[in-house]
């Protein structure tokens, strides 16, 4: 909140004791900050000296006269107090700052981000004095939000076709394996005592082979489309929730999902190192990965691709990621263009597709944290987007658990699985077989029921959404009286589409993992966790 601690008196007098030239320059300029649409105040010695109303609306300040006076920094967000204080010390020097974003505590309590641009104005207040101009961002924040939620729908809906077409292709390998499966097990079955009887092992060989070939196919199709699929769920995230993340997994799957639509165009060449832990939202960083990659295609013309090239570079950088996207399209704005520095703004100018294209990669990496700079080159373009470094000990990516496997034998443990589609918990079920003993319930009230009768499990993998009971609940529900059992629980999501379910995963203090998961995946997680149980 903003302080309330007074300065005796924050008008200075001329030295010949004329107050009245003081006066009329102190009325001008009041009547100048007065009329300005923004908001405007002049700081002297560290406290607001005047402030116009729209900077005292934009604080919540009942009128300017609330506001003389008061100390401008104990006003100013925490995280924020420091820049605040560095760029008021140097504005005298440099006579004037460009603007930047500041964070000011409300007097109601609230936090509001403000755009502040700093001038030194020692000849109307005496020296020392600064004249502040605010812009409030809150509906300029709004609009962006908006924005990038149109771009995100837009750029999916340029790739629907490609989509399909990533998806259609290995789903035909799924049907024409699974038909031939289904047809050649049938076979098997029914002439098995024949073939026996002969002692035609040779036929038998090559029909197994035949079924392994098949099923071998049969997986790789599934899993090309698990692939797509799981890529379009972290871009079709309604909210971005902060997290520790793995950057090269983002980038796999903005690369899975705009790869088929750039190699109509180029050739796609990847180098990808491995890199340290970022923090951010998957969903924003995969949306400003999404579009740089687009832009990087829409800047090639169709039909050439065996002349032109998209370059992906990724590994660590000073204090966290830098990863470089080259093409050789047409040479794109380079940094300093105005048009590469505000989407709205590019917007309002009627910029061209690729110059809001750039402007939108540049917000995006400034709202998590990073940079992203654009290089011309004499064929084509070089983006170069860096992400800063998750803080060391801050928790972990939540797909992170599958590293590590258990070596050797796993201990053979108790499971339970909860999932309400009968189909996916037998087949779950079946999995973990193979090293447990497992339990399956469909319904979440009979699984509570078990734990609630005392039975003990290693593991308990839940479904996240289920319609009697969620996830969530389940877990609440099992905290309040065994929060040691409740510990020992992991989640499986196909997508967490309410915002209770979003925050619990957003917690950080549970185990969750996308469907579909790899089965080896599966019962190596459950294996090491059962260990640790153990």
């Amino acid at each position: 909140m903003v302080s309330s601690n007074q300065a005796p008196s924050v008008t200075p007098r001329r030295p010949d004791g004329d107050d009245s030239v003081d006066d009329r320059a102190r009325a001008d300029v009041r009547r100048v900050l007065d009329a300005a649409q923004d908001g405007m105040g002049i700081v002297r010695e560290g406290r607001w000296l005047m402030v116009n109303p729209a900077l005292a609306r934009q604080l919540g300040a009942g009128s300017p006269d609330a506001l003389a006076g008061v100390e401008v920094l104990p006003g100013v967000h925490a995280a924020d107090r420091d820049v605040a204080d560095l760029r008021l010390r140097s504005v005298r020097a440099s006579h004037g700052l460009s603007p930047g974003v500041l964070r000011f505590v409300r007097l109601d309590g609230s936090s509001v981000a403000l755009e502040v641009s700093l001038t030194s104005v020692e000849g109307i207040e005496g020296l020392g004095a600064v004249l502040l101009v605010t812009r409030d961002l809150t509906e300029r924040r709004r609009l962006f939000s908006r924005l990038v939620a149109a771009d995100r729908g837009a750029a999916l809906g340029t790739l629907a076709a490609s989509i399909a077409h990533g998806i259609n292709t290995p789903l035909a390998q799924v049907y024409g394996n699974a038909s031939y499966a289904r047809e050649l097990s049938r076979r098997l079955m029914r002439d098995l005592d024949a073939t026996w009887e002969r002692g035609d092992s040779a036929t038998l060989r090559t029909e197994l082979r035949n079924l392994s070939e098949s099923i071998g196919q049969l997986h790789e199709g599934v899993t090309a489309v698990a692939n797509i699929t799981r890529s379009l769920g972290l871009f079709t995230q309604r909210e971005a929730e902060d997290g520790v993340i793995e950057p090269g997994r983002v980038l796999d799957a903005a690369v899975d999902l705009t790869e088929n639509i750039i190699r109509h165009r180029a050739r796609l060449t990847c180098e990808v190192a491995v890199m340290p832990a970022i923090r951010g939202s998957e969903a924003a960083i995969g949306h400003l990965l999404l579009s740089a990659l687009l832009a990087s295609a829409q800047a090639i013309p169709e039909g050439d691709a065996k002349h032109h090239e998209v370059h992906v570079r990724a590994a660590p950088d000073a204090g966290g990621v830098r990863i470089e996207i080259t093409d050789t399209g047409a040479p794109r704005a380079a940094p300093g263009d105005s048009d590469a520095s505000d989407p709205l703004a590019a917007l309002d100018r009627g910029a061209t597709p690729s110059a809001f294209a750039l402007a939108l990669c540049r917000a995006l990496a400034v709202e998590v944290g990073g940079s992203f700079d654009v290089t011309p080159l004499d064929r084509g373009t070089r983006v170069t987007i860096h992400l800063v470094a998750a803080e060391a000990g801050r928790g972990e990516a939540h797909h992170d658990a599958s590293r590590g496997a258990v070596a050797g034998e796993p201990v053979r443990g108790r499971v339970l699985v909860i999932d309400d589609d009968p189909v996916l918990l037998s087949l779950m079920c079946k999995i973990l077989s193979i090293d447990h003993d497992v339990d399956g319930n469909a319904e979440p009230h009979d699984a509570l029921a078990r734990i609630e009768r005392g039975e003990r499990y290693d593991v308990i993998l839940c479904d996240l959404m289920m319609p009697t009971m969620s996830g969530v609940d389940l877990h609440t529900r099992i905290a309040r009286f065994a929060p040691h059992v409740a510990r020992r629980m992991m989640f499986l999501t196909a997508g967490a589409f309410t915002e209770k379910a979003r925050s619990f995963l957003a917690s950080g203090d549970v185990t969750w993992f996308e469907k579909p998961i790899e089965p080896d995946r599966l019962r190596e997680i459950v294996s090491e966790r059962v260990a640790a149980a153990r």
